[in-house]
């Protein structure tokens, strides 16, 4: 066997690895790819709660900011906080501070009581990603005058 053949033959069972891996646990082979729309988060986020999942929680987080600890434990507190069986009643997406950035209202209730949240949520590349662990790195937009014109 020539030295080519060896490593066509290890390229062929690197991609083979990498195909099961990906079939057995999603995201191993690439990064995660945020969501649609901020309802889609939202979806994503009620549902990673109440399976009690914080690997499924920061998976909606960007990868960037996924390993911060604060992000980690912001992910442990929500979902120790609701208990696995959060209902939501209202979800409020307002997006009328910038374009890129989504304030959700949640609204619901869960087997210990009312449950109340404010989520931010930021849209980088075309997808819409949770924050957590504090703000989202942006770049630096104009600031309003604090002058009157002439």
């Amino acid at each position: 066997m020539t030295p080519y053949s060896q490593l066509r033959r290890r390229g062929r069972l690197l991609v083979l690895a990498c195909l099961i891996i990906a079939t057995q646990a999603p995201g191993a082979c690439s990064s995660s790819s945020g969501a649609d729309s901020p309802r889609d988060v939202m979806d994503a986020y009620v549902k990673a709660i109440n399976a009690k999942d914080e690997k499924a929680l920061l998976a909606l987080v960007r990868d960037d900011r996924r390993h911060d600890r604060s992000a980690r434990d912001d992910a442990h507190r929500l979902v120790t906080r609701a208990g696995g069986d959060l209902v939501v009643d209202h979800l409020d997406i307002r997006r009328d501070v910038a374009p890129d950035f989504a304030s959700v209202g949640l609204v619901g209730h869960t087997g210990h009581g009312p449950y109340h949240d404010q989520v931010v949520l930021v849209r980088h590349d075309g997808r819409w990603w949770l924050v957590l662990g504090g703000a989202p790195a942006r770049s630096p937009a104009p600031t309003a005058a604090t002058t009157r014109p002439a």
